[in-house]
């Protein structure tokens, strides 16, 4: 048997929300699981990534660069 392997992005152009409105249920999500985004940088990625201005490679990369960067 084969196990399906959980996605975490999907670019599903037939999506009923707007990017504005993933966005907001995203947040919604992170703040409720006490991951508020504070950072303006990746605040505006996130914003690129719900308006598919990046990918979510670009956007991984890109957060992962950020975060490390100031550690």
């Amino acid at each position: 048997e084969t196990m399906s392997t959980p996605t975490t992005h999907t670019d599903n152009p037939n999506s009923s929300k707007s990017p504005e409105e993933a966005l907001q249920f995203v947040e919604a999500g992170m703040n409720l699981a006490g991951h508020v985004i504070t950072d303006p940088h990746l605040q505006e990625l996130l914003r690129q990534l719900a308006h598919h201005e990046i990918s979510f490679e670009e956007y991984d990369a890109a957060t992962t660069r950020h975060i490390m960067g100031r550690a």
